[in-house]
């Protein structure tokens, strides 16, 4: 498998509002290396969740071409790469209310091994998350046979990253993950994120949480549809962008 865990091409993003036409996203280009922390700012509505969809194959771009692991996403791929190689943490609550906390973990572990099994060339330099492990530093032991209506919004949003993690992907993708968590959860959960990146997950997560940038091995910003390096630090080198001087 290759150290490029995704590579944006020329990538446009468009949307029609009645007689007019949006423009995203413009002529963006971005790679993403095997096991790094990558954290996403910029105001609302400037398009950092949708760069996260397209990222994750959900969406597609109207121009450009997005690499997975170095298979490029086309029609006939896309749901099959975002199956093996992608999980979400979405802003919206995605667990299922009849099922308890444990019965949506399994659920999600089945799926990865049914995905396993029909596509195991993918998987050959994929390690098992511990899963056990996660559940303890995500705070869920006690909360394992309980319904998702019974769970505080924090609760449930380290439930929806709990899922994420049994689905075992080598990319993560977290749309502001520190929603609904108090301050002692923050950190913990930023903690066990940094973690799956050192183990080699590579994450990249949109949030305006200051907090994450401690955190993250590279920072960059949405701002007139492209990324702008804010930071990135690349073993002993650290290089910065002044914000007071970016165009």
């Amino acid at each position: 498998m290759t150290d490029k865990a995704i590579t944006l091409k020329c990538i446009s993003k468009k949307f029609s509002l009645g007689d007019q036409v949006k423009s995203v996203l413009q002529d963006l280009d971005f790679v993403i290396d095997k096991g790094r922390f990558i954290l996403i700012t910029g105001e609302s509505g400037v398009g950092k969740s949708t760069l996260l969809n397209i990222m994750g194959l959900l969406s597609k771009p109207s121009d450009g071409e997005v690499t997975i692991f170095g298979n490029v996403s086309v029609n006939d791929n896309s749901d099959l790469l975002r199956k093996v190689f992608v999980s979400f943490v979405f802003q919206e609550t995605v667990l299922l209310e009849a099922l308890t906390i444990r019965e949506n973990i399994d659920l999600m572990r089945c799926l990865w091994k049914k995905n396993k099994r029909r596509n195991s060339c993918f998987y050959e330099n994929v390690n098992e998350i511990d899963l056990e492990d996660a559940i303890d530093s995500l705070g869920m032991r006690d909360y394992l046979e309980t319904l998702p209506g019974k769970l505080s919004g924090g609760q449930k949003r380290r439930a929806m990253i709990l899922m994420a993690v049994a689905k075992n992907s080598p990319i993560l993708l977290l749309d502001e993950p520190t929603n609904d968590l108090d301050s002692k959860w923050v950190d913990r959960v930023l903690d066990f994120i940094r973690r799956l990146a050192n183990c080699g997950t590579t994450v990249v997560m949109v949030s305006h949480d200051k907090r994450a940038e401690g955190y993250c091995d590279e920072i960059y910003e949405v701002t007139n549809g492209r990324l702008r390096l804010i930071r990135k630090e690349n073993g002993k080198n650290l290089i910065t962008i002044d914000k007071n001087n970016r165009h």
